[in-house]
């Protein structure tokens, strides 16, 4: 049976952790950051799932959109986008934000 060995100090980069302590989660979060829901997701974190989920002009899909990050990172890096929520208040904080961060 055929058998490879593998160097680590021949590796290229590091394996993925699946612990990321280099993205920091905000202590305080402010009204406007919270886009009026009670929690928020750093963008870094989401850039980095949707760098490591899809390539560019694939499309990413957010069925609980809410606030439109993960929407706006997806445009940002080149992807297409569905967003899916139920609300008004959803759409119209969703539609300002992505006019006014993406055009």
């Amino acid at each position: 049976m055929p058998s490879r060995k593998r160097y680590l100090d021949g590796s290229k980069g590091v394996e993925l952790q699946d612990l990321w302590t280099d993205i920091e989660m905000p202590r305080v979060v402010t009204r406007r950051a919270r886009q009026g829901y009670p929690t928020a997701t750093p963008l870094a974190l989401l850039e980095r799932i949707v760098e490591l989920t899809s390539s560019e002009g694939d499309i990413a899909l957010d069925p609980f959109w809410r606030c439109a990050t993960a929407l706006v990172v997806a445009q940002k890096l080149g992807r297409g986008w569905v967003g899916i929520d139920v609300t008004y208040l959803a759409i119209r904080v969703m539609r300002a934000r992505l006019e006014r961060e993406c055009g």
